[in-house]
C-alpha cells in the first residue's frame, strides 16, 4: 500500500511506502520467535493448572514494547472507594510511549482489589496499599501491551491472557481445589515430600522442597 502524507515543515507532499500484511507478519513472526527464546529461558510465564497453558508475565510483554519502540509509562493512580471513604481498590492507568517520539501509542486502565492475595500476604497497611498500586499498576501496562500485541504472544504459542489477571482467578472448582491440597508431590532425586502452596499455585511455581544446602528443589535435574 502506497501512502501519501503532508511534510509540515515544507508543506511539500511525501511519499510513504507502509508495510504489507505479509510484511508484517513476518516482523510479528520474528518478535514471537524472539519473545519465546527469552520467556522459555527466564520462565517469564505462570502455568496455574500446569496444563501446558502459558500465560505470561509483565516483563515479556514489556520486551514486546521494547521491539515496538514503547515504553509503559503510569499516568495515574487512584484510591476507589467505597460509600463510608474506605478505600476498597486502586485503578491505574498506564499509556504506552515511543521512546524517540516521545507520541502515546495506546494503554490500558486496570484495577486491584484490596481483599486481593497479593495484598492480604502483606503485614502493614501501608505494605498493603503500597502492593495494592503496585499490582494495579503492573496488570495496566500488561493491559496495555496485550491491547496492543495480543497477536505476537498468539504467534508464540502462549496465551493472550496477562499472568497478573490470573493471579486472583478462581480458575478451580472447589473440587479440583481440594485435589491439589491434598495432593502429595516425592521429589525423583531426593525421595523427599514436596509442598506447593497457594501463593507457589498462583504465581506458577511448581511443588518443591529444601535440600540439606538450604536450596529449593523442584525435582528436576
Amino acid at each position: 500500500m502506497i501512502l501519501a502524507k503532508i511534510d509540515e515543515s515544507t508543506g511539500e507532499m511525501e511519499t510513504v511506502v507502509s508495510d504489507t500484511p505479509i510484511e508484517q507478519v513476518a516482523q510479528f513472526t520474528e518478535w514471537a520467535d524472539a519473545l519465546m527464546g527469552v520467556v522459555e529461558s527466564r520462565k517469564l510465564y505462570i502455568d496455574p493448572k500446569r496444563t501446558g497453558k502459558k500465560y505470561l508475565m509483565v516483563e515479556a510483554w514489556e520486551l514486546i514494547g521494547a521491539f515496538a519502540g514503547l515504553r509503559a509509562e503510569v499516568e495515574s493512580v487512584e484510591p476507589q472507594r467505597s460509600e463510608d471513604g474506605t478505600i476498597m481498590a486502586y485503578k491505574a492507568k498506564v499509556v504506552l510511549v515511543n521512546i524517540k517520539t516521545r507520541e502515546i501509542g495506546g494503554g490500558g486502565i486496570a484495577l486491584c482489589g484490596m481483599d486481593e492475595s497479593v495484598v492480604q500476604g502483606q503485614r502493614t497497611n501501608g505494605a498493603k496499599h503500597n502492593a495494592c498500586m503496585s499490582m494495579a499498576q503492573t496488570r495496566a501496562t500488561s493491559k496495555a501491551y496485550r491491547m496492543n500485541y495480543s497477536h505476537v504472544v498468539v504467534l508464540g504459542g502462549y496465551e493472550a491472557t496477562p499472568a497478573e489477571e490470573m493471579v486472583n482467578l478462581k480458575v478451580e472448582t472447589e473440587s479440583e481445589a481440594t485435589v491439589n491440597e491434598k495432593a502429595e508431590f516425592t521429589c525423583k532425586i531426593h525421595g523427599a515430600k514436596m509442598t506447593w502452596s497457594e501463593r507457589q499455585q498462583e504465581f506458577g511455581y511448581p511443588p518443591s522442597h529444601k535440600t540439606k544446602d538450604d536450596e529449593y528443589c523442584t525435582g528436576e535435574e
